[in-house]
């Protein structure tokens, strides 16, 4: 869901003294919550000088709040069912307030990519905000080229070229860690 924040109040939303004496009143976080928003389009933060100062920060946190946003919360290794591999639990929280809609999969990468695998259906598993959920990819080579580092995305069928998914950690929105 999204939409646009009413024009009247965009040049002030996000001012220490809103809501006094504010016509049309709204509280942005609650409407954010109670909504599940995606997405608001607010042209006043493209203006110059546009949100300055205390306005600035509130109108930042107010745009993190939106939309989906999946962490890593922990990531597990056993000695798999068959001699020379493991299985990799992954366990991914949504911290944001919208589902992701459409087919999510994780994808485990390594041996710089040459080796994938992959779990599907996450989709439907992370709707709750704050609920942290087991994904375990079964089969993964322990050959030391594919241990040494691996490589946690998440990928749809929905992206076009170019698009990606990020975690919200991380430098490049992916995450990777070594099996010692």
């Amino acid at each position: 869901m999204g939409g646009e924040v009413y024009p009247d109040l965009q040049k002030s939303i996000f001012d220490a003294n809103y809501p006094a004496g504010t016509v049309n009143h709204q509280d942005f976080l609650l409407c954010v919550n109670t909504t599940h928003t995606s997405w608001m389009l607010n042209y006043y933060a493209f203006e110059s000088p546009g949100y300055i100062g205390a306005a600035l920060t509130k109108a930042k946190t107010a745009s993190n709040r939106m939309g989906y946003s999946f962490r890593v919360k922990k990531v597990t290794a056993t000695t798999g069912a068959t001699s020379g591999k493991i299985d990799i639990t992954v366990q991914i929280v949504q911290v944001g307030v919208a589902p992701f809609y459409y087919p999510l999969s994780l994808i485990l990468s390594c041996n710089n990519g040459k080796e994938q695998y992959s779990t599907s259906g996450l989709e439907t598993a992370l709707v709750n905000e704050g609920v942290a959920v087991d994904f375990t990819v079964y089969g993964v080579s322990s050959a030391p080229a594919c241990v040494s580092r691996i490589t946690i995305l998440l990928s749809s069928s929905r992206l076009r070229t170019g698009q990606y998914i990020k975690f919200a950690q991380g430098i490049d929105g992916n995450v990777s860690f070594s099996v010692l």
